[in-house]
């Protein structure tokens, strides 16, 4: 399904080889994340070092450019599908069609 379920110190995870920003990349699903998070990103960041790993932003233009929306920042309640690129999902003809 092209996730895989590890676990990282201890800390069960499911990681996926995908990305928010559309880059090639990498992204780590942690279980009770609210306990574990700030554990996770250092063991992340020390794990990294040999591999010159470094904390960067994301090229919030390829992730729009590829139609990865973030709600709230790119998109929200004023606007409609149409307005943003995202009129394919929209289906007029579909039973019971509620907006």
């Amino acid at each position: 399904d092209g996730l895989m379920h590890a676990e990282i110190k201890g800390r069960r995870c499911v990681i996926s080889r995908t990305g928010f920003s559309a880059e090639a990349g990498y992204e780590i699903y942690l279980y009770d994340a609210h306990k574990y998070a700030e554990d996770m990103w250092y063991t992340v960041l020390e794990a990294g070092k040999e591999f010159n790993l470094k904390v960067i932003a994301p090229g919030h233009h390829r992730r729009i450019e590829a139609g990865i929306l973030s709600w709230g920042q790119d998109m929200d309640q004023e606007n409609n599908p149409f307005e943003i690129g995202l009129g394919w999902q929209v289906h007029f003809d579909k039973d019971d069609f509620i907006g």
